[in-house]
C-alpha cells in the first residue's frame, strides 16, 4: 500500500526510488513464491485515487502520513497526506508490516528510512511462517548485558543452556540486540532475562512500542547485581561477595505498567535444605534464599498453570503492585505464585552466607510475598505525551548520515522541518489485548533449576508461562499433566502429634476395644443359652 501522493514528498524526507519501490517488492515476491508452490500474490494499492480501497484500510493500522506546505525556488509541495506500508493476507488474519521507519538523531533531528529488500524480504518470510502457525520466533534481549544463550557448548552460571534447548525444540530463538536491530514486526513474545547495563530511553521505546504492537513480555530481572571478586569461592567469611542494587531503566517501565521490583530478597523457612558433610557435623542446612514455592501458594487461576504444584526459587525479590496506575489502565493482575507465610524480607546489606542467616526474632516481620504476576490488558505507552527519543550516535547505520533508505537532499534545497510530518502508525499510545509477565530473579532460567527433559516442574513452569505468552496456553495444559512430582499436603504440628499418638497408641486400644465388644457379646450369647435350658 503506498499512496503516489507521497511521491512529491519523499525527496525532502530524504527517501530515494521511492516510486520504484513497489516493483522491487514485487521482484520480492516473485523469489518467493516458487518456496510456497506459487502460492503467493501480490498487488499495489494507490488510495490516493481510490476512495474505496482508502476506506477499506481505515480500519487496519497502516502508517499514514500527514505534511504541510512546502515551498522553495525549486518546488512547490501542496499539503496533504498518503499511507505507505505492507499488508500479508492468509485466509482472514492480515498483518501490517510497516516499511517506513521514523528516527530522531543527534544533530540530524527527524529522519526517515525506508526498508531496504533483504530486511522486507525476511519480514514476509518471518510473517508467512507465523500466519500458518510454522516456525514461531521467540525473541530473546541479546545486549545490555543480559545472559548469554549458549544451547551447545560450555555451560556457565551466566549462561542459559538448558532453557535455549528446552525452548529450541519448540521456538526458533531469535537473539535481538536492540543497539543494531529492530524488534520484529508481529513478534508474540520477548524474553527479557537480567540486564545488567542501563538500557537507553531508545531501547525503552522500542520495547515499549513493541508491547504496543501487541508483543508479550517474559521479564525475568534481577534486583541486585552481585559482585564478587576473581578466584574467590562461594560462602567464604572472609571474602563475601557484595550485591549492588541494579538500575537497568526496565525498572521505571514495568512501574508505569503497574509493577515494581522491592529493592530485597525474600528468605523463607519453608526452603530447600543442603546435606552437610560429615565434618561440618552433619545434618540439613536450610538454605534460606531459596525458597520452596508450596502447592498452595501456587495460583490455579490458568490452566497452564493448575497442574503445578511446587516450584523453587532462588534470590528472587519480592513485587507489589501500583494498584493506581493498574486501574487506570484497566489492567488484570494475576498473582501466578507468592513466598510462604514464614518468609521474610532482606533489605540494606545483603548477605547469603547460610551460616550467617537466621529467621527474624518475632513473627511480626514474617509474611507471605507475591513473587510473579502476569498483568494483562490495554497498556498506555510509558512515552505517552513525550518526545520520541533520540537514536543513540553509535546505532546510526554506517551506510550515511540520513541512513539506508535515504539520500542527502540536493545542496541549496530547502530542508522543511520534518517534525511537522504526522499521522497515525508512527506512535502507538495504547496496546491492544497484552501480557506482561514479571520474576523478579533471573536465576529461574538458570540450569541449576531446569532439567535437560523439561519434566521437573520448573521447567515446565518455565516453558508453559512461554507457550502461554505465544497464545499455545492448550499445549502447556497437556504438557502440565505429565509431570511426576506429586507432593503430599503439609501438615502442622498437631496434626502430626495427633497421628503419631493415633499410631502408636491408638491401635493397640482399638484392638483391645474390639476384643472387648467380642467378650461382651459371647459372653451374652452363653447368658441367654442359659436362661433358655433354665426356662425348661
Amino acid at each position: 500500500v503506498l499512496s503516489s501522493s507521497i511521491f512529491n514528498v519523499a525527496p525532502y524526507m530524504g527517501i530515494r526510488q521511492l516510486n520504484s519501490y513497489p516493483e522491487q517488492i514485487e521482484d520480492v515476491v516473485k523469489r518467493l513464491n516458487p518456496k510456497t508452490y506459487n502460492r503467493l500474490e501480490f498487488s499495489y494499492i494507490d488510495p490516493s485515487g481510490d476512495n474505496a480501497a482508502a476506506e477499506a484500510l481505515d480500519s487496519l493500522d497502516i502508517m499514514e502520513l500527514s505534511w504541510p506546505a512546502i515551498q522553495n525556488e525549486q518546488a512547490s509541495v501542496a499539503p496533504g497526506k498518503g499511507l505507505i506500508g505492507l499488508l500479508i493476507q492468509y485466509k482472514e488474519d492480515v498483518r501490517v508490516i510497516p516499511i517506513l521507519q521514523v528516527l530522531r538523531l543527534p544533530i540530524f533531528g527527524t529522519q526517515y528510512q525506508l526498508a531496504e529488500m533483504a530486511a522486507v524480504e525476511e519480514q514476509i518470510n518471518v510473517n508467512l511462517e507465523r500466519l500458518v502457525n510454522i516456525n514461531e520466533d521467540l525473541g530473546y534481549l541479546a545486549d545490555f548485558g543480559t545472559l548469554e544463550t549458549t544451547p551447545m557448548g560450555p555451560r556457565s552460571q551466566e549462561t542459559l543452556g538448558l532453557f535455549s534447548a528446552l525452548v529450541n525444540k519448540t521456538y526458533a530463538l531469535k537473539p535481538i540486540s536492540l543497539a543494531t536491530d529492530n524488534i520484529p514486526e508481529g513478534l508474540k513474545c520477548l524474553v527479557i532475562a537480567r540486564p545488567t547495563e542501563k538500557l537507553s530511553d531508545y531501547a525503552l521505546y522500542q520495547i515499549d512500542q513493541a508491547v504496543m504492537r501487541g508483543t508479550n513480555l517474559a521479564v525475568f530481572i534481577d534486583a541486585f547485581k552481585e559482585n564478587r571478586p576473581a578466584g574467590q569461592q562461594p560462602f567464604m567469611a572472609n571474602q563475601m561477595p557484595n550485591y549492588v542494587p541494579l538500575d537497568t531503566g526496565l525498572e521505571n517501565l514495568l512501574s508505569h505498567y503497574g509493577v515494581r521490583i522491592k529493592k530485597s530478597l525474600v528468605l523463607d523457612e519453608n526452603c530447600f535444605r543442603q546435606r552437610r558433610p560429615p565434618q561440618q557435623g552433619g545434618g540439613d542446612q536450610p538454605i534460606y534464599f531459596a525458597p520452596i514455592i508450596q502447592n498452595e501458594n501456587i495460583s490455579k487461576a490458568f490452566d497452564f498453570i493448575r497442574n503445578i504444584k511446587g516450584l523453587i526459587t532462588v534470590k528472587v525479590s519480592p513485587l507489589e503492585l501500583d494498584q493506581q496506575r493498574i486501574d487506570a489502565q484497566g489492567i488484570e493482575a494475576h498473582q501466578l505464585f507468592a513466598s510462604s507465610n514464614r518468609s521474610w524480607e532482606m533489605r540494606d546489606r545483603i548477605t547469603l552466607n547460610p551460616m550467617f542467616l537466621q529467621p527474624p526474632a518475632t513473627d511480626k516481620e514474617m509474611a507471605s510475598l507475591p513473587l510473579a504476576y502476569l498483568l494483562e490488558g490495554k497498556f498506555t505507552s510509558y512515552f505517552k505525551g513525550k518526545p520520541m527519543p533520540e537514536k543513540p550516535a553509535e546505532q546510526e547505520d554506517q551506510a550515511g548520515e540520513n541512513g539506508p533508505g535515504t539520500e542527502p537532499s540536493d545542496e541549496g534545497t530547502q530542508k522543511p522541518d520534518l517534525s511537522q510530518i504526522s499521522g497515525k502508525g508512527l506512535f502507538r499510545e495504547e496496546s491492544p489485548q497484552t501480557r506482561i509477565f514479571v520474576l523478579a530473579s533471573a536465576e529461574m532460567l538458570k540450569d541449576q533449576l531446569l532439567d535437560e527433559q523439561g519434566s521437573s516442574t520448573n521447567s515446565m513452569f518455565i516453558l508453559n508461562m512461554i507457550d502461554a505468552l505465544n497464545g499455545r496456553a492448550d499445549i502447556a495444559a497437556m504438557r502440565s499433566k505429565v509431570q511426576s512430582f506429586n507432593p503430599l499436603i503439609e501438615t502442622g504440628a498437631a496434626t502430626k502429634t495427633i497421628v503419631k499418638t493415633i499410631n502408636i497408641a491408638g491401635l493397640p486400644l482399638l484392638v483391645v476395644a474390639f476384643g472387648l465388644i467380642v467378650w461382651a457379646r459371647r459372653h451374652a450369647r452363653r447368658k441367654t443359652i442359659q436362661l433358655k435350658f433354665q426356662g425348661q
